[in-house]
């Protein structure tokens, strides 16, 4: 009758611990966009969630001009997304990378340093 109790108490415990895919999926946001400034070298992964699937650009832009200098459109799934950005050809300096739904409407935004 001990063990049975003992083997309720630990299965009743591992049933209430949180789930760790949940948790890694809240963490994805704040990886890249919630970061003031990010040091990116060339094919650099950053992941972040999306509201809806769909059709969204991801844009680097020149932080003081806001030239844009690259675009890379995508289909996003809504949750977890990740993207390479490559940035081998883009001369040093500060830039915003900026997410954007096929609308134009900016979702995200994040400063990079080369």
């Amino acid at each position: 009758m001990k063990k049975i109790i003992a083997i309720l108490a630990i299965l009743t415990v591992a049933a209430c611990a949180k789930d760790p895919i949940i948790e890694y999926v809240q963490y994805l946001d704040k990886e890249f966009f919630d970061k003031e400034t990010a040091v990116v070298k060339d094919a650099t992964p950053i992941e972040f969630n999306l509201p809806f699937e769909g059709e969204y650009n991801l844009s680097i832009e020149d932080e003081f001009t806001n030239q844009v200098l690259t675009t890379e459109s995508f289909k996003g799934i809504e949750g977890a997304n990740k993207l390479n950005i490559y940035t081998k050809v883009i001369p040093s300096g500060s830039y915003n990378v900026v997410l954007k739904d096929k609308n134009g409407n900016q979702i995200k935004k994040s400063n990079i340093a080369l």
